[in-house]
């Protein structure tokens, strides 16, 4: 294993050094290359997103949905490019990609509200969500981000080292709940996305595209429990390195007569449905490669992805 992630680490840090240093119009083709060949060689990722697909558009044409995918791995090259580049950006240069003049009333009124403890801000595996919080580090304030590795230490240091250039931290999913109600009491925001599979003892299966899926539940007690507002919101790339922000205050305020377990639910169903309404909108943004419909409600087989899982 130390073999193993010293060889990751290397390979890692010279990839991502030499899209960095790269013109972005040759870096760019780099970065689809590279995505070409994690399909390639995890060739099982196609196939999951083009059962997403049939799932949540069954009304479109093979044709259509195939046309959605090859942009989103265009998206997914996009997104490393940013990634890589990230260190030779300037905060000045860095607000200037992005308004982030009307989240920052809403932060700022959320704050006022609440002003004893952070901000939770939820994202999506959705166009440069690389970014979406350093973009908030610099135009706000920078936050704590909850993170998954990739099970080697010195690439995951590596890698979450560059997510921390504009003052964010990253803190790992191993104990994350209690280091997520810490944070947000001593006042500091966290980040976290919310739109990956989890196992149904960590669930609450919200509406999704007509299904049931299996959300996390802990954006929700985070809130419940510190008071913490929730924010999520998403970035599109009109055009190369230009972003666009689109965002919605959860209303987490718990109701009269409403039990803990009913306000979990709603709060993650607001969060679904706001990310559903998003993804039709621009389904060539979203991260089509995950298994997002694979845990199923107690009592229905796990048969989504029949023939594609191991």
């Amino acid at each position: 294993m130390i073999v193993l992630d010293f060889l990751s680490l290397l390979f890692v840090r010279s990839l991502v050094t030499l899209i960095q240093i790269l013109p972005e119009c040759v870096g760019i083709i780099l970065c689809r290359f590279v995505v070409s060949c994690l399909l390639f060689f995890m060739h099982r990722l196609k196939a999951v997103a083009r059962r997403n697909l049939e799932l949540t558009f069954p009304e479109k044409s093979p044709e259509d949905r195939e046309t959605i995918l090859v942009k989103s791995f265009e998206v997914l090259a996009r997104n490393l490019l940013a990634y890589c580049k990230l260190p030779t950006m300037s905060p000045d240069e860095l607000r200037a990609r992005c308004d982030f003049s009307a989240l920052k009333t809403v932060y700022q009124q959320a704050k006022a509200e609440h002003p004893d403890c952070g901000v939770i801000m939820g994202t999506l595996h959705y166009g440069s969500f690389e970014l979406i919080v350093q973009l908030h580090a610099v135009h706000i304030r920078s936050a704590w981000i909850l993170a998954r590795g990739f099970g080697l230490k010195r690439t995951d240091d590596y890698w979450f080292s560059r997510r921390e250039t504009f003052g964010c931290k990253v803190f790992r999913r191993k104990g994350a709940f209690p280091e997520i109600i810490r944070q947000l009491q001593a006042g500091d925001d966290v980040a976290i996305l919310f739109d990956q599979n989890v196992k149904s003892n960590h669930a609450v299966f919200v509406d999704f595209f007509g299904y049931k899926v299996a959300t996390a539940k802990s954006l929700a007690l985070a809130s419940i429990r510190t008071g913490a507002p929730i924010i999520c919101g998403v970035i599109d790339e009109p055009e190369p390195l230009k972003y666009v922000l689109s965002f919605r205050r959860v209303d987490t305020n718990i109701r009269e007569g409403e039990n803990p377990d009913d306000t979990v639910l709603r709060i993650a169903q607001e969060m679904s449905t706001a990310s559903e309404e998003w993804i039709r909108k621009h389904p060539e943004n979203w991260f089509w490669i995950h298994r997002r419909f694979k845990t199923r409600p107690p009592g229905e087989a796990e048969e989504m992805y029949k023939g594609i899982d191991p």
